[in-house]
């Protein structure tokens, strides 16, 4: 999993998924700024 701020998110191996383990592990930080707005962005949508 991996720790942002409070929030712990499971890593995938689903590319779709926007925790997947291989852009997390060797993403930029600033390729992880866009992976967290496009996860907060699913997450309003799915509420």
């Amino acid at each position: 999993s991996v720790n942002v701020g409070e929030e712990t998110y499971q890593m995938t191996d689903d590319e779709k998924q926007p925790m997947y383990y291989y852009d997390v592990l060797l993403a930029s930080a600033d390729k992880m700024d866009e992976v967290l707005k496009a996860y907060n962005l699913l997450k309003q949508t799915l509420q």
